[in-house]
């Protein structure tokens, strides 16, 4: 199995709500990589690249997952 490669990018945006979502940009090398939010058990976040994908702020861990690739993790805060 190849090595997945992953990156993210944050942006950050003001929120005065508790439950504030924050945009992430989301690459893989290769693209095409499925991303789950916290569980592979729910429905993906969608397939790299990913493009302001609004996530909960907190502590979060990203799940990458490709055909003929061991799956990745990110701990994202």
């Amino acid at each position: 199995m190849g090595a997945l490669a992953f990156f993210l990018g944050l942006v950050f945006v003001q929120s005065a709500s508790a439950q504030r979502q924050i945009p992430v940009n989301i690459q893989s090398n290769p693209a095409g990589a499925s991303v789950f939010l916290d569980s592979t058990s729910g429905t993906a976040l969608g397939v790299t690249p990913l493009a302001n994908v609004r996530v909960l702020a907190g502590a979060h861990t990203l799940i990458f997952r490709l055909a003929n690739y061991e799956e990745a993790r990110m701990a994202i805060t």
